[in-house]
């Protein structure tokens, strides 16, 4: 029993129609999903650079809606809160606040790699 394959050369064709969805708008919502996406991580990477990691920490908890991804950030933050008073009261040196700070950053930006913040 011989099988009736057709194929479709997508790449050539840009106006091929499934349902009421073009593959055109697929990738158009695609490309704009992602632009979102990415204006998300580069926001608060952006924070972090500009060492603005108190802005980043108040920030992300509006955009987060994952309850895991929300407690990491409490406990990041309180990290901060933590080496932020440590530092005004004078009992940790530059370079021990400077080696937390940067752990600190370090998970802050993993965390938001992991949950591809995005920004709606």
């Amino acid at each position: 029993m011989k099988k009736n394959i057709q194929k479709i050369n997508i790449s050539k064709s840009h106006n091929i129609q499934v349902g009421d969805i073009s593959f055109s708008e697929i990738k158009e919502m695609k490309n704009e999903s992602e632009s979102i996406v990415d204006k998300g991580i580069n926001y608060f990477k952006d924070l972090v650079s500009r060492n603005e990691l108190s802005k980043a920490l108040l920030d992300i908890k509006n955009v987060l809606k994952d309850e895991v991804a929300l407690n990491e950030v409490l406990i990041l933050t309180s990290r901060f809160n933590s080496l932020c008073e440590a530092n005004r009261k004078g009992i940790i040196n530059f370079e021990s606040k400077e080696v937390e700070m940067n752990k600190i950053r370090d998970s802050f930006i993993s965390l938001i790699d992991k949950y591809h913040i995005d920004l709606e």
